[in-house]
């Protein structure tokens, strides 16, 4: 054969080379299947996601659908959580955990222990995220408990890590602390580890050795500008915090304007995004900026009640009832396993035997009717038990939220007081505003708390029919224990006429000296 006939059996052979993996890696749902091939195929979508939120999405929606055709469990598994981590960044709480509900069997069967160890992390994240601190602390237990049998010891920083972050969050900074340390003290090299140097420095700017806040602070940024990850937020916020108490303004300005601007651009990190507000606001004042320091102050509590709003609607299902049901749907595909299992046994054995597990079933059907009336009354009990927890629960968010608008109309009595002394032309309109605003703050409360705790009104009235209106505001705010103070906030009355409110609504109950109001209320 000449060289002109090598030449085109050689072009032929690359062409149909090109031709056939082009054919394969569009072959699933017309999306190129080679990018998750790749050994790091999780990291490249996370940065994807970085530079284009919409593309990120698509890239680990397309993968899960990819793998779970391909039947590689612990690569969809992955996929599926980069998608709960998604939900979590805009505040979507609720669709972060809906994901991570439908995976759980799986990924606790699944023989991958870092499957196992990522989805227990993330669970602790969300469950942190909404206070419930013994849960959060109890899943990343779990995870540390699997990377010391099944892992390697450098995969033990990452549950170190998140035991650190949730005691920060809870303000255990010795805790903390001791967590960071195990960090440095499980991975294998000496290299530094951006994200345990940024905890470090906000655990001591906390405690004000700010010389080993500002130690750990060194060059931080170099990793998390050139990484880009949601966590550059948090970072900023630090080095904000830390340089305001240097006495450095103007440099914690540039760090939360930073921050704000890292959250608008990727759309990351939202509930981050009040407090940074908040925080400019009162620099601005410290300046007696006094407009800039208003708008900010609006801009925050605009953005605040929006969120709050968002979570109470979307995420007010709560993560513990959620992880019940799992957890029982779990147990029920365990037992149908086992009972098809003891069938499949029958038929293979001899007439004899199948006499003996015909009786062996009847024993087993007498004690799943006997378990079932069990478990019945059980539930009964128990969902009486989770209606006192929603409730109790419902009770301290209502709590929660109306101390922050109180802190929050304190901080902006401060700026009227200053703005009556500084600009009087602009005192009356505002001062007129925030009274509208008292008005709104009382008859968002009193919507729910009725939505709470419907009838309490109902057997209240039925017990003492004397009480007026303004009675039953005094008597929904003391059950909820707030103190004088607050009710005159609330209410927008004095604290002596709060007072003599009480000692009205103890005559009408025919309370004595002895016992408490606020006990009588709460038990009703």
């Amino acid at each position: 054969m000449n060289k002109r006939g090598l030449l085109h059996i050689v072009v032929f052979l690359s062409l149909f080379h090109i031709c056939s993996h082009t054919s394969l890696a569009q072959g699933n749902g017309g999306f190129d299947t080679t990018l998750y091939h790749k050994k790091q195929f999780v990291n490249y979508g996370y940065s994807l996601h970085r530079e284009d939120v919409r593309k990120g999405k698509e890239y680990f929606e397309n993968g899960a659908q990819f793998f779970r055709k391909k039947q590689d469990t612990a690569s969809y598994l992955f996929c599926m959580m980069a998608l709960s981590d998604f939900e979590k960044l805009v505040g979507n709480f609720n669709g972060a955990f809906d994901i991570l509900s439908d995976i759980e069997y799986a990924a606790y069967h699944s023989p991958d222990h870092l499957v196992q160890m990522r989805i227990l992390g993330k669970y602790a994240e969300l469950y942190g995220i909404y206070g419930q601190d013994s849960l959060a602390l109890r899943y990343l237990n779990r995870s540390l408990d699997i990377a010391k049998t099944a892992g390697k010891p450098h995969q033990k920083v990452q549950p170190y890590f998140g035991f650190a972050q949730q005691y920060v969050n809870m303000q255990e900074y010795r805790q903390a602390l001791h967590y960071l340390d195990s960090c440095y003290l499980s991975a294998p090299a000496k290299k530094r580890m951006p994200y345990v140097d940024a905890l470090y420095g906000h655990i001591y700017t906390e405690r004000k050795e700010y010389r080993k806040a500002g130690i750990y602070f060194r060059d931080i940024l170099n990793h998390f500008e050139r990484q880009k990850p949601a966590f550059i937020v948090v970072v900023y916020d630090y080095l904000a915090d830390y340089h305001l108490a240097i006495d450095q303004p103007d440099s914690a300005m540039h760090f939360w304007q930073q921050g704000l601007r890292a959250i608008n651009t990727m759309n990351v990190n939202m509930e981050k995004k009040p407090m940074i507000l908040q925080k400019l606001s009162e620099l601005h004042a410290s300046r007696k900026q006094f407009k800039r320091a208003w708008d900010y102050m609006a801009a925050s509590k605009e953005i605040s009640d929006s969120l709050f709003h968002t979570q109470s609607q979307q995420n007010k299902q709560l993560f513990q009832l959620k992880g019940a049901f799992s957890a029982t749907l779990s147990r029920m595909d365990q037992q149908i396993e086992a009972q098809q299992t003891l069938i499949q046994e029958q038929g293979e054995k001899s007439f004899r035997l199948q006499i003996g597990m015909g009786i062996l079933l009847c024993i087993a059907i007498a004690a799943v009717v006997t378990f079932r009336i069990r478990t019945k009354m059980r539930q009964m009990a128990l969902e009486q038990e989770k209606t006192d927890t929603i409730l109790q629960i419902k009770n301290k968010e209502l709590i929660v939220s109306t101390l922050q608008l109180i802190e929050k109309e304190q901080s902006i009595d401060e700026l009227l007081g200053i703005i009556e002394e500084q600009a009087p032309e602009r005192f009356s309109s505002l001062k007129n505003k925030l009274q509208q605003h008292d008005q709104k703050i009382w008859e968002d409360f009193h919507r729910r708390f009725t939505q709470t705790n419907s009838r309490f009104y109902e057997q209240l009235l039925k017990l003492h029919p004397s009480l007026t209106q303004n009675d039953l505001k005094h008597c929904a705010l003391i059950k909820l224990k707030f103190d004088s103070k607050e009710m005159a906030q609330i209410l927008g009355i004095s604290v002596n006429s709060v007072h003599v409110s009480r000692s009205r609504i103890r005559k009408k109950l025919g309370l004595n000296r002895a016992e408490s109001l606020g006990g009588y209320l709460e038990g009703i």
